[in-house]
């Protein structure tokens, strides 16, 4: 009975290594695209550029390049908005105008291979790719060339947000309820389940913060349901240079964007305005 026992262990361990290492139940339980974009920037007032961009593996990406009215030619900084786990970017498109008339920067927003019009299928590896491509796109633009890049993430984009700034010289970083790493999440999600041995992705932000050399700007709110405060305040700790932690007092995970006024956006505008933010 001990060797069966034994034996139902060790093809369990191997199942679930063979599972996490073929990435099968990545999208189950982290990718959440959807290909239908319900709204544009359009939809709110904000007219905007179709952008496609060709990642270094060759996948086609699909995003918006929104400029601020009063300064449709140059701008002082373009913001990369990096989305989260679900839906597409016409879920952002009133967030994303929100973000241009608040802080008059630019704003570049993609999907991910897989999400949206973008081609292809999500995978960590490839999320940072995106994120790599969409930064160079920016930087090679001749009508963008004065302007410094600021690599903005929420929930998911956070995670992709900290990789592209350890492999791009991205202005400043901010993030908005960033969560501390995939296996921490999925322990406090799940309780028992081995998320670590079924899950390939890993998003390990907290290890990686100490290699971030931009300013770090990271909001959270107080009431996230999803990812817990505490995770955005170690973040935030562990972040080695020019950092400031903003607490959205009673703020959710899913809540609207702060609409332009708002003290939100004097933070972040504050923020990009001191030293090395650009």
């Amino acid at each position: 009975m001990r060797l069966w026992v034994l034996v139902a262990a060790l093809i369990l361990v191997l199942t679930a290594v063979s599972v996490r290492q073929a990435g099968l139940l990545d999208r189950h339980l982290i990718y959440f695209p959807e290909r239908e974009i319900a709204e544009d920037p359009g939809d709110h007032g904000m007219a905007h550029e179709d952008v496609h961009i060709e990642t270094r593996d060759g996948v086609r990406l699909h995003g918006w390049l929104v400029r601020p009215p009063d300064a449709p030619e140059g701008t002082d900084h373009v913001i990369l908005w990096l989305h989260g786990n679900s839906g597409n970017i016409g879920h952002r498109a009133a967030a994303v105008s929100a973000m241009v008339r608040g802080t008059g920067a630019a704003v570049l927003i993609i999907d991910y291979r897989g999400y949206g019009m973008s081609d292809g299928s999500p995978g960590e590896e490839g999320l940072y790719r995106d994120a790599e491509a969409a930064f160079d796109y920016l930087s090679a633009r001749p009508d963008l060339s004065g302007a410094q890049v600021v690599a903005f993430g929420r929930s998911l984009g956070a995670a992709v947000a900290v990789e592209l700034a350890i492999r791009r010289p991205v202005s400043a970083l901010v993030l908005e309820s960033p969560f501390t790493s995939v296996k921490e999440m999925g322990r406090l999600r799940s309780g028992l389940l081995p998320v670590g041995l079924v899950v390939r992705s890993r998003f390990d932000t907290i290890a990686k913060m100490p290699s971030v050399r931009s300013p770090v700007l990271v909001f959270h709110g107080t009431a996230d349901e999803i990812v817990p405060v505490e995770m955005g305040r170690r973040v935030h700790a562990a972040a080695p240079g020019r950092r400031h932690l903003h607490l959205l007092e009673g703020g959710m995970h899913n809540d609207p964007h702060p609409e332009p006024g708002s003290r939100y956006y004097e933070v972040l505008r504050e923020f990009l305005s001191g030293p090395g933010g650009g």
